[in-house]
C-alpha cells in the first residue's frame, strides 16, 4: 500500500518518524527504512516491509512523505486518512493527506 502525506510544523527526526510509522501501521518489531530522498539511495534497506522517503519543505509544511507498506505485513492496511490520523497522534503534529474525492474545477479564472 502506498501513502502520500504532508507534515505540518517542525521537521521530524528520521528515528522518531520510523518509530511513529511502526506504531501507525501496527507492526511492532518490523524493519522500517526512513531516508531523505535527496540523499544517497544506495544505503537504503529496500527489503524493509515499511519504506518512507521524505523531502524537507519550507514554510508551514515541513516534510513530504512517500510511504510504502508491504501488503503481507498488515492484515488490513489502513486507509490514507487513518494512517494520517495515527501518525498525527503518535508525532503530536498535524498530518495532511490528499482529498479522497475529485473536486470540480473552478469556473472562475484569475488574471
Amino acid at each position: 500500500m502506498n501513502y502520500d502525506l504532508l507534515l505540518v510544523g517542525p521537521p521530524v527526526p528520521p528515528a522518531s518518524l520510523a518509530e511513529a510509522l511502526l506504531k501507525a501501521v501496527r507492526t511492532e518489531g518490523a524493519d522500517v527504512d526512513v531516508a531523505d530522498q535527496d540523499d544517497d539511495q544506495s544505503r537504503r534497506d529496500w527489503s524493509a516491509p515499511v519504506l518512507c522517503g521524505y523531502i524537507r519543505l519550507r514554510g508551514d509544511l515541513s516534510m513530504s512523505l512517500e510511504i510504502y507498506v508491504a501488503d503481507a505485513l498488515v492484515n488490513e492496511a489502513p486507509t490514507e486518512p487513518e494512517l494520517a490520523r495515527r501518525l498525527a497522534r503518535s508525532l503530536g503534529i498535524p498530518v495532511l493527506f490528499p482529498a479522497e474525492a475529485e473536486l470540480p474545477p473552478s469556473d472562475r479564472t484569475c488574471g
